[in-house]
Order: structure tokens, then C-alpha cells, then sequence
């Protein structure tokens, strides 16, 4: 099955949601489904396969994050 996780933080951002997502992907991979994530673009990320980033800008209260 071909599964799309939509989120508003991913790598290189680090935090619980984060966390969750990779290991939940991972866990279906493994499982044979094919995984897909569409995540926020964040400066000098690297481009990961199956890995879409749209565009965001920094939240007011704490740049190092991003808002889709």
C-alpha cells in the first residue's frame, strides 16, 4: 500500500513528532508498504527520497521551526 504522512515537522527539526514519524514509517516499510512524507522545507536540508518538502516560513516565536 502507498501511505502519505503529512506533517509540520521533520528533519533535521528534532522533537517527539518527529520521532514518531520515523519509526512509524520505518515500522510500515518494513512491513512492505511504500511510505512517503511531506514535510516542511527547512534551510540546507538534505533531499531524502520519498521525502517532498513544501515551502514555510519560521514561526514568529521560535525560528527554528517551521509553519506550513
Amino acid at each position: 500500500m502507498r501511505i502519505g504522512i503529512f506533517t509540520d515537522s521533520f528533519r533535521p527539526y528534532k522533537s517527539g513528532v518527529v520521532r514518531s514519524i520515523e519509526s512509524f514509517s520505518n515500522r510500515l516499510t518494513s512491513l512492505g508498504h511504500e511510505v512517503y512524507v511531506f514535510g516542511p522545507h527547512y534551510p540546507n536540508c538534505e533531499k531524502e527520497e520519498r521525502v517532498f518538502r513544501f515551502i514555510s516560513i519560521p514561526a514568529p516565536t521560535q525560528p527554528d521551526f517551521s509553519l506550513a
